[in-house]
């Protein structure tokens, strides 16, 4: 399901992306992000 999320992501919609490992993904998104997080933020239409 995630994949077919990402794949709807036009790449002129991305403002940025963030890839977030170790203590710092555990810190911010608890048990979920123990083995990292990316982060994608979309323009504001």
């Amino acid at each position: 399901m995630t994949e077919e999320i990402i794949a709807e992501i036009k790449p002129d919609e991305v403002e940025s992306i963030n890839v977030l490992k170790d203590i710092s993904a555990a810190k911010k998104y608890g048990k979920k992000g123990k083995n990292g997080v990316i982060e994608i933020y979309l323009k504001k239409k």
